[in-house]
């Protein structure tokens, strides 16, 4: 779901919420289009996917995935925050960090229970993260080159909980099954 919001002298303000998906792409530097109308958001209106909270259709089933999954989201959230509210950018890398640093963490310890388990789909899992943290190193090299756009929050935030969804809905459902089966026999 995407929210429109209004940025105004007090910061972002919730304006109204779509009822239903629509299509986001770029159009140019500063619009996009939403279903068929183009909002121009260079000035003062901006969307924002809303999609960007843990829920339980997520649920591995394996209780310290789910919880280091959840504390992906938050990480996550909070570096959104930091560049919607607009931040320093030492802060804005600092939220980076912490979510890099949670994300390296999980993917090892993700990793290493699919080998000590013998999973079979470990190298699908491996190739996708490596994908996950190659957008991390994007949004770094992003950050640290460039100044911090509406467009670029707005992209960056669909394409990184786009892919946590559905790598959480696909690859780790199906590790997380594959564990409690393992577990049963």
């Amino acid at each position: 779901m995407y929210e429109v919001l209004k940025k105004d002298e007090r910061g972002l303000i919730n304006n109204k919420i779509a009822s239903s998906m629509v299509k986001f792409t770029h159009e140019d530097n500063d619009s996009v289009i939403m279903d068929i109308s183009r909002i121009n958001i260079s000035g003062e209106v901006l969307m924002h996917f809303m999609n960007s909270n843990w829920d339980a259709v997520l649920s591995t089933g394996v209780d310290n995935i789910d919880r280091q999954h959840q504390e992906l989201f938050r990480l996550i959230n909070n570096l959104v925050s930091a560049m919607n509210e607009e931040k320093s950018k030492v802060e804005i890398i600092k939220a980076l960090d912490s979510l890099e640093e949670h994300a390296i963490r999980h993917i090892n310890e993700e990793e290493a229970i699919q080998k000590e388990n013998n999973y079979p789909g470990l190298e699908i899992q491996q190739m996708q993260h490596e994908e996950f943290k190659e957008c991390l190193r994007d949004i770094r090299s992003f950050l640290e080159t460039r100044e911090i756009s509406t467009l670029f929050i707005i992209h960056m935030q669909q394409k990184i909980f786009k892919w946590c969804r559905k790598h959480m809905l696909n690859a780790d459902k199906d590790l997380g099954e594959f564990l409690i089966s393992s577990r049963r026999n």
